[in-house]
């Protein structure tokens, strides 16, 4: 309820703040119809004096502009659509121009129909500003984002809807480069030249540089290169590249080269017996003190019956190996058709592999012609 009677609260005094606006914009505008009126009365009274051309052309002006009533002509002021805003003062400046409204009015005319983002705008500017209908239409433009820039944006980015035909989608792409021209005060193709170019040499700048043209409003290519060796004069040590001493990574000097045998150092080894590192299995010294306590004679390699089944062999393994046993392929011609299914003991302290000799056919042919002594 609270935040409730708070946002009431807060609309209520912005309708305030807008009619109190509006007032203050009312009374400007009779004093601004008095204005005139006095000025057409001076005219009238120093109408005898012989003038020139241009003094007779600046009293009828002024004359014309206090016998205008605009409280008969507000009606015909098109609404305004904040949606709608570029092609707004479009529409007005046609109205105005056929029904020969004075451009001094305009800007009166105008400000009764803003609304929103526009009529904030209008609020901002001076007495004099206000009475300017350039000033304020441009001031207008401006708010709602509606200057080159936007409008190349726009023209450059506009892509088909689903809903729209080809000849609905080029007819926007018409307009929003007309828009573009327009705003860009491009007449002719001189003009419509450096435009072109001048879009086309901004994509080849980096952001910022962009950035500093764009604030700069330059409206031609040479212009641009002008603004843009300077700003690379002004940003020399933007544009630098960086030194090899400011680098945070660097190379370490000096490398350890792996040996040539591809095994690791031993002091970094990991026993799969006690998991000590800095000896194997082999030199481990818990196994050894184990196997002296033993009154049994344990030897590495042992002769078995060639008729003695693997799951005897299964169960004689010691606990300790089980987890380091896997199952693989062995043959001599290395073809699949010959593969014989082993069950492998992984020790990565050994020097030699074994395998039982009713596993493969064995014979003189298969011999490498070498020997190893094992107990």
């Amino acid at each position: 309820m609270e935040a409730r009677e708070r946002a009431l609260s807060r609309q209520a005094e912005l309708d305030l703040r807008l009619q109190v606006r509006k007032l203050e914009i009312e009374a400007d505008k009779e004093i601004k119809l008095r204005q005139l009126d006095i000025e057409a009365a001076k005219a009238a009274a120093v109408s005898s004096v012989p003038q020139n051309s241009s003094s007779v052309s600046d009293n009828s002006a002024n004359s014309t502009s206090a016998t205008f009533d605009v409280g008969k002509h507000i009606a015909l002021v098109p609404s305004f659509r904040e949606t709608e805003v570029d092609s707004y003062f479009n529409a007005f400046e046609r109205i105005a121009t056929s029904l020969g409204w004075p451009k001094e009015v305009w800007s009166l005319l105008l400000q009764c129909k803003l609304a929103g983002k526009a009529l904030e705008v209008y609020s901002t500017l001076s007495l004099e500003d206000s009475l300017k209908y350039e000033v304020v239409k441009l001031a207008v433009l401006k708010a709602y984002e509606l200057v080159p820039e936007a409008y190349r944006q726009q023209f450059r980015t506009r892509r088909k809807n689903a809903s729209q035909t080809y000849v609905e989608f080029a007819r926007d792409k018409g307009i929003l480069f007309d828009r573009w021209c327009a705003s860009s005060k491009v007449d002719d193709f001189t003009s419509l030249r450096e435009l072109m170019l001048l879009e086309d040499f901004k994509q080849c700048l980096p952001e910022r540089m962009v950035l500093y043209l764009n604030e700069q409003k330059v409206a031609t290519l040479s212009q641009a290169a002008v603004l843009a060796d300077e700003f690379v004069l002004t940003h020399r040590n933007v544009f630098q590249p960086a030194s090899v001493e400011k680098t945070f990574f660097r190379v370490p000097t000096k490398v350890q080269q792996p040996k040539l045998n591809g095994e690791k150092p031993k002091e970094m080894r990991e026993c799969f017996y006690c998991h000590k590192k800095g000896h194997v299995i082999a030199d481990c010294l818990t196994l050894k003190r184990k196997q002296q306590t033993q009154t049994k004679e344990v030897a590495f390699v042992n002769a078995i019956d060639s008729g003695a089944h693997l799951e005897q062999t299964q169960c004689e393994v010691d606990s300790v190996y089980v987890p380091f046993l896997s199952k693989g392929y062995v043959s001599f011609s290395g073809k699949e058709e010959d593969q014989v299914e082993v069950r492998v003991l992984r020790d990565t302290g050994a020097a030699q592999s074994f395998v039982c000799a009713d596993v493969l056919p064995f014979s003189d042919q298969t011999s490498v012609g070498s020997n190893r002594l094992v107990q």
